[in-house]
């Protein structure tokens, strides 16, 4: 099915029909599911604490899960509680600008920040794919992280990518920019040869061992030589600070898998410009992605 040039699939893969029918514009019309109906089918959830109070619509009454998705969906949510600890919304993947000679432009990115912070965002990604961490060499990955820890003055969670192909150096980086003061680490596996699961799972649990605050898990299989597999993810969510990740896989039925297999230890994040507004009505938590840097609304 094509939605506003969405691809989001058959309808019964939603978790929440009703909500699809409220994107689809047929809710109103009222030709719509049984609201009613749906919700009786569906097996009784325990609401996190910390997402938004129950409101009502005039044409319908929803769950705050329901709620947020259908209002983040739309790029209209208002984050009430908005804690360091806890993720969601929108959060771009920063670019890192430097000089010829490789020097960190911090205020080039700190103005990048106030704009992204002034338009509303809910935290920022350094040294994610559009920070172009590959490229980058230690001493200019932590400028980054400094300068926007710096920036971003505890306005907004700061999200610090961590990459290597060696684990013992993929936990140095996250223990330096805990130090620094990041909220959160997104932690990425770069691999020169293919791995197996319990090595690509110990890469991501030293890290996240290693650390007090939480951790992102990011797959990407187009870049990966070794992705993560969702029994992998399954084992991995069932760490304490291991609360999230962002799977770029862009394929949907994943991402549903993901959520069913570890229900609420761990939350969906959407990647890339095409598929966040699907990615929400299926549960997702928000959006780590570069065109946030300049769509961040």
């Amino acid at each position: 099915m094509q939605c506003d040039g969405f691809f989001i699939g058959h309808p019964s893969s939603f978790r929440h029909p009703e909500v699809l029918a409220l994107f689809l514009g047929r809710a109103s019309k009222g030709d719509g599911p049984d609201v009613a109906a749906v919700r009786a089918s569906r097996p009784s959830r325990a609401v996190h604490p910390s997402r938004l109070a129950l409101k009502e619509r005039s044409h319908l009454r929803m769950t705050e899960w329901e709620m947020t998705d259908w209002e983040v969906a739309r790029g209209t949510a208002t984050v009430l509680s908005n804690s360091m600890s806890e993720f969601r919304g929108v959060y771009p993947y920063l670019v890192s600008p430097v000089d010829p000679s490789g020097r960190v432009l911090g205020d080039v990115l700190a103005r990048l920040i106030d704009d992204l912070i002034a338009a509303g965002v809910h935290g920022l990604t350094p040294l994610g794919s559009t920070g172009e961490f590959a490229y980058l060499d230690r001493a200019q990955r932590e400028a980054v992280v400094r300068a926007t820890i710096a920036a971003a003055r505890g306005r907004v969670p700061v999200v610090a990518g961590v990459a290597s192909t060696a684990t013992a150096d993929a936990v140095a980086q996250a223990r330096s920019y805990q130090e620094l003061g990041a909220d959160g680490i997104l932690a990425i596996l770069e691999a020169y040869f293919p791995l197996r699961d319990a090595q690509v799972e110990s890469y991501f649990r030293a890290i996240a061992d290693a650390v007090d605050i939480p951790v992102v898990l990011y797959t990407n299989p187009q870049f990966q030589r070794s992705d993560l597999s969702l029994d992998a993810i399954a084992r991995l969510s069932e760490h304490p600070r291991i609360r999230y990740i962002k799977d770029a896989s862009t394929n949907t039925g994943r991402l549903l898998s993901i959520m069913n297999r570890c229900g609420e230890r761990i939350s969906v994040f959407s990647a890339s410009a095409h598929i966040p507004a699907c990615v929400m009505l299926i549960g997702g938590f928000g959006w780590m992605a570069g065109p946030a840097c300049v769509i961040p609304r």
